[in-house]
């Protein structure tokens, strides 16, 4: 099973993030984009192609040239796959993390356990 790191405001309940507040950030970010293009994956059993289309929610972002998956928004919260590469404080997308936490008030954690991980000085 994946750890999945998750970036939600510390009062989750009452203060989620929004697709609409989510939605309005991506679009002033010039290293992030909508993901547009479908998911496909091979049914294991048959091997026929099976498309998922992306979220509304779902954005990409660019790296040395390359469109990587990034964050998707789901329930008021935003939550992408955890990389080891991540343990790396130089990491120029651990810092593009920390940013859109910063940005959106919120903190980091993963869904391994509640607690925050201590990327943002308090």
């Amino acid at each position: 099973m994946s750890i999945e790191l998750i970036i939600e405001r510390r009062d989750r309940l009452t203060a989620p993030i929004s697709i609409e507040e989510w939605l309005q950030f991506v679009a002033t970010q010039a290293d992030l984009r909508f993901r547009t293009e479908a998911h496909i994956g091979v049914n294991p059993i048959n091997a026929s192609k099976i498309s998922v289309f992306a979220g509304d929610g779902e954005v990409e972002i660019l790296v040395k040239d390359r469109w990587l998956p990034f964050f998707r928004h789901n329930r008021g919260k935003l939550i992408t796959k955890y990389q080891e590469n991540f343990e790396d404080p130089l990491n120029e997308v651990r810092i593009k993390i920390i940013g859109v936490a910063k940005a959106m008030n919120a903190v980091i954690r993963t869904d391994a356990d509640d607690e925050i991980l201590n990327w943002i000085p308090l």
